[in-house]
């Protein structure tokens, strides 16, 4: 399985949007339900998972998600 960090755009019941990161895996495709963020077992951890979701989100599209 893969697997990478992507930018979801959600419109709320009241029409507005809504943006977060999720994680989108491939095979099977899907995504998280909640939004993610940085963690690490140490500060330059945290630092290289901020690095590579936005390396990420510049190299996928913003996913529109259905629900």
């Amino acid at each position: 399985m893969s697997w990478h960090y992507q930018i979801r755009r959600r419109t709320m019941p009241d029409g507005s949007l809504f943006y977060d990161i999720v994680e989108v895996f491939t095979d099977p495709i899907g995504w998280t339900v909640d939004g993610v963020g940085a963690v690490g077992d140490s500060p330059l951890e945290v630092v290289a998972d901020l690095r590579k979701m936005l390396d990420d989100t510049g190299r996928y599209p913003i996913l529109e998600d259905p629900d």
